[in-house]
């Protein structure tokens, strides 16, 4: 155990050098220094906000240095608003890890919307849209670092969707049928060596882990699935892949598990369980795995928590308010700042994040407006 304790610490190290120095070079832009390789792209700092009454997907440019945000062009049509007939809800979006692809969540269209993103500006282009199938209720998005999978999440149906992703255009191609996971997946995340996909489950209060076919993008269960909290809503896994963490939104806490770097398999890290009262949602880990950053629904509030960088155990370092209604976070992709977009106040807080500490201070919130519903939010890489 000392030797991989070790291991991870060097790993960490090693990763934080060669990010510090990427970001240096490109002042905070999409280096795709943590997900994968980005094919030499220089994409600038971008923040993207879906839009759940208006249906639509908004884009920023960040300032690198103020955490600014900057609107470019207007929002892009992403499913059905939520006041039309039928009514659509767009609730998750994802960014493919070289800033190459968009990939939208509209839950009550059942279905997955895809955009290009332009590697100079960030902006997007439309591609087109595909169905998950009647009544799933897509929720969320996972990409594999490599950038060939797109696996999604469907709450209603409790299966998880599976596409091939074009490398030219970013289409989405169905991988046969829908698998089969636990009671009403709630997110989906792969691991960062492309091999293991996790399902959050909230039914079961569970945990599944898959492999990922390097070829078909095919799943096959691993093990049986671990228990969580209750009520498990999302998940994170470092930079390094050494730990994932999951938020517990009706027991008000996080998990923190152990990856086995063969197998996938997790294992709770024994003491590590942290309070994220109320009613905790989202969670995001800033680019070099020093800090978590929790949305507390039920109180309004988002939580900071440094990483000991051995055990992968969070330690809550302060909380600061955001607006009404908050449901996502989002850090930049040099680790200097966090967005929270609030459903109810129509707002997105920003926060600049102290590079020791990990705590957030709020900064001037950006008004999104009137029936726009600002739902989620991701950034390049």
């Amino acid at each position: 155990m000392p030797y991989i304790q070790s291991f991870l610490i060097l790993s960490r190290t090693l990763l934080a050098a060669s990010l510090l120095t990427l970001v240096a070079c490109d002042d905070g832009g999409g280096t795709g220094g943590v997900n994968g390789d980005n094919g030499g792209t220089n994409t600038p700092p971008t923040l993207y906000v879906v839009n759940a009454s208006a249906g639509t997907i908004s884009t920023y440019s960040i300032d690198a240095t103020t955490g600014d945000l900057t609107e470019l062009g207007t929002p892009l049509a992403a499913g059905n608003a939520a006041g039309s007939t039928p009514p659509g809800s767009a609730e998750a979006v994802t960014i493919d890890a070289k800033n190459r692809f968009a990939y939208v969540a509209n839950r009550l269209d059942n279905a997955v919307i895809a955009y290009s993103i332009n590697q100079d500006t960030g902006a997007l282009t439309s591609i087109g849209s595909v169905s998950t199938g009647a009544s799933t209720r897509p929720v969320s998005i996972a990409l594999d670092p490599l950038g060939r999978f797109a696996y999604v999440a469907n709450l209603v149906s409790s299966t998880v969707s599976k596409f091939s992703i074009n490398q030219t255009t970013g289409e989405l191609t169905e991988i046969g049928t829908p698998t089969a996971v636990g009671t009403n997946p709630r997110d989906v995340k792969v691991d960062k060596s492309s091999r293991f996909l996790y399902v959050v489950n909230m039914g079961p209060n569970t945990v599944s882990t898959y492999s990922i076919n390097q070829t078909t993008g095919e799943l096959t269960q691993v093990g049986t699935p671990v228990p969580t909290g209750s009520n498990p809503y999302s998940m994170a896994i470092d930079p390094d892949n050494g730990f994932a963490y999951v938020v517990n939104q009706i027991s008000g806490s996080v998990s923190t598990f152990s990856i086995n770097q063969t197998s996938g398999a997790l294992t709770e890290v024994v003491g590590s369980l942290v309070s994220a009262s109320s009613s905790p949602w989202p969670i995001a880990l800033d680019p070099l795995g020093r800090f978590a950053f929790v949305v507390k629904n039920g109180s309004n509030t988002i939580t900071a928590y440094s990483i000991d960088q051995s055990t992968g155990v969070l330690t809550a370092e302060g909380t600061v308010s955001t607006g009404s209604n908050p449901h996502s976070v989002a850090v930049d992709s040099g680790g200097k700042f966090a967005y929270v977009p609030n459903t109810t106040s129509e707002t997105v807080s920003r926060y600049s994040i102290n590079q020791t500490t990990g705590v957030l201070t709020p900064l001037l919130a950006l008004n999104m407006g009137i029936n726009i519903g600002p739902y989620a939010v991701a950034t390049t890489h």
